[in-house]
């Protein structure tokens, strides 16, 4: 009993784990997607030129304003 109490722990700590992976690859995705490509370069190459998505991503919609008046 005590056994499928602990399995039934630790199987709902992936699953949340998970959902939240699951949300920050969905929210990546509609980031990026809705930006145009030479929006996605002048970001990356504010990053350094080496960023993930996911930090592009983030990067973009903090400063979404700076970016929108630039085009």
């Amino acid at each position: 009993m005590k056994t499928k109490k602990i399995l039934l722990v630790i199987l709902s700590i992936i699953l949340v784990f998970a959902c939240r992976y699951a949300g920050r690859v969905e929210f990546t995705d509609d980031v990026i997607g809705s930006m145009d490509d030479s929006t996605y370069k002048i970001v990356l190459s504010d990053l350094g030129g080496t960023a993930t998505d996911a930090e592009i991503a983030a990067y973009y919609v903090k400063y979404q304003k700076h970016y929108d008046s630039i085009k």
